[in-house]
């Protein structure tokens, strides 16, 4: 029988499915941004086309098609993310401190207003890492607590 495999092979497995559908979201914003195109020359094809029943037809064909397109890409782009964020919480549990961020800090970029704003990024606070010490309190927050 074999023996069972330890945790850090654990971690190497999942930041492996980790890597696969990242490449996946990026391979699905791509097919979005093709789909743009597809639209972009659907509009250039209307502009020039007659007002008849068969560009009706034809146009909201294309319409749905594209809609469909787009629905499809954005639901699985989701899908990903939010494995890629189970991926994330699992990893940083195993290895006992915040490893990996990306995605959880940026969880609903995606499906967000464009108006809202992006979270920062920089670093991680004090204090979130296990072997991190706590931060030195600024001058500004020294003069507060006096």
């Amino acid at each position: 029988m074999s023996e069972p495999i330890g945790e850090k092979e654990k971690i190497t497995i999942l930041l492996h499915e980790y890597d696969t559908l990242r490449q996946e979201i990026v391979n699905r914003m791509n097919n979005g941004f093709q789909t743009v195109v597809v639209g972009a020359a659907l509009f250039v094809w209307a502009i020039k086309a007659e007002l008849d029943c068969r560009f009706w037809i034809g146009a909201s064909l294309a319409l749905l098609t594209l809609a469909i397109a787009a629905w499809v890409t954005s639901r699985n782009i989701r899908q990903a993310a939010k494995r890629i964020r189970e991926i994330e919480a699992d990893v940083n549990s195993r290895a006992g401190e915040r490893l990996l961020v990306w995605q959880a800090r940026h969880k609903n970029n995606f499906t967000g207003s464009l108006l809202k704003e992006m979270p920062q990024t920089n670093t991680i606070p004090a204090g979130e890492n296990k072997n991190d010490s706590p931060a030195e309190p600024s001058a500004d927050q020294q003069s507060k607590e006096k």
